[in-house]
């Protein structure tokens, strides 16, 4: 995947992605610009100097791994962000949108904070293998789940280990969900599957169950019943050999049985099991290295934060002092609370509005695609841009001015 990068034009901003589409994929192309498709980035064609660029508009939405960068994800977000990703390829589907176009990096996952419903960048002539698609997704799943919730830590592993094998799809994981919340009507955990299950089969299931083990079962016996008439009546007379030829053709038939039901019943166990390594591992143990995403600014999104050292945010709310202190970082500042870390009630304060993370012994404050913007001693910044701030730094969030000691 080629650089891409946030763009503000007349108050919007963009995600702006170089366009290399042939004639097979104009369609695509044609359907994502010229319709609005739920749960898909609305998306122009325009040039930025000699290229050919498509441009995604991001405004007021923020990306799913900022969502979660104050907070970890717990079962009932796991199963959002499956259901809702899904919901979003049955709608391209109905508009013939092939899944390996869909951009599936959480820093290009956007969610309405309004209306909590997530949106896909949807990017024809870029496309990857399922491998390489779901790599980032899964390996900030797996960085970023909440670990004291075992059903949610089983679930992120299962993710993963799936969506390593070409085959997958969303679809499927979506239906193995479905299937384990119908059978157990509770979370999973490891627990639950040692005691007896509250889920009761149907008539249908307990029939259509015995009817598989039934046929083998039968057809042995039949078999068991003909070698013993063979033995005692039938092994000297001139039937002899008819009879040991249908012996022959019924054991092949009993074999064939056996080994066919016993491979559907191993598939059923591997399907319906969620398995979870020992020791917790990442996804690079198992996968190349891919292309890290940069902004702009070429600020790299996987950069190691640390997270040692203790200061203070102050600001004024209502004329009076307001003071946060710093436990850790990153520090996500909004009034969505529950959702940030340092909570400002103001109007023209976003949702989720900056974020302040310290690296290399400095600070350093980024935009969330705020409503109302992000100031540093007088410059403003681009939504996802970074900014290394000082303490005597003049920092303003929407009409908010605010200082940070340390």
């Amino acid at each position: 995947m080629s650089e891409m990068y946030i763009k503000q034009e007349f108050g919007k901003y963009y995600i702006v992605a170089e366009s290399c589409i042939d004639e097979e994929e104009s369609y695509m192309l044609h359907m994502i610009t010229e319709n609005i498709i739920g749960g898909h980035l609305s998306c122009r064609v325009s040039y930025e100097g000699s290229r050919k660029c498509l441009f995604y508009d991001v405004t007021n939405k923020i990306s799913l791994s900022t969502v979660f960068e104050s907070r970890y994800i717990k079962l009932e977000d796991l199963r959002d962000i499956f259901e809702q990703i899904q919901n979003i390829y049955s709608v391209g589907n109905k508009h013939l949108l092939d899944e390996r176009y869909y951009y599936m990096d959480p820093q290009y996952i956007y969610k309405d904070m309004e209306d909590d419903k997530l949106y896909l960048m949807y990017i024809p002539g870029k496309h990857n293998t399922t491998k390489s698609r779901y790599y980032e997704l899964a390996d900030f799943l797996l960085q970023r789940i909440d670990r004291n919730d075992n059903s949610c830590v089983q679930l992120a592993y299962q993710f993963y280990r799936m969506s390593n094998a070409e085959t997958f799809s969303i679809s499927m994981f979506q239906n193995i969900i479905n299937k384990e919340m119908l059978i157990h009507k509770e979370p999973i955990t490891s627990e639950s599957r040692e005691i007896k299950e509250e889920y009761e089969p149907t008539e249908m299931d307990i029939e259509t169950e015995a009817i598989s083990w039934t046929v083998p079962i039968g057809i042995s016996v039949a078999l068991i019943l003909s070698i013993g008439v063979y033995l005692l009546y039938i092994r000297k007379t001139l039937y002899s050999l008819y009879m040991l030829t249908g012996m022959i053709v019924l054991l092949l038939v009993a074999i064939g049985f056996w080994i066919k039901t016993i491979w559907e019943y191993i598939c059923e166990q591997r399907e319906n099991s969620i398995v979870m390594p020992e020791t917790p591992v990442t996804v690079d143990q198992y996968w190349a290295d891919e292309e890290t995403v940069v902004f702009q600014n070429n600020t790299n999104v996987g950069a190691e934060y640390d997270y040692s050292g203790i200061g203070k945010i102050q600001w004024k709310e209502n004329n009076e002092e307001k003071t946060y202190t710093i436990k850790s970082f990153p520090i996500v500042i909004g009034k969505l609370e529950g959702e940030v870390d340092c909570k400002i009630n103001d109007p023209s304060i976003s949702r989720l509005h900056a974020k302040v993370v310290k690296r290399n012994q400095g600070y350093f404050i980024f935009d969330l695609n705020s409503t109302n913007g992000s100031w540093v001693s007088g410059i403003k910044l681009l939504a996802g841009e970074e900014k290394q701030i000082y303490q005597d730094s003049n920092i303003k969030l929407g009409n908010v001015e605010l200082r940070i000691v340390y």
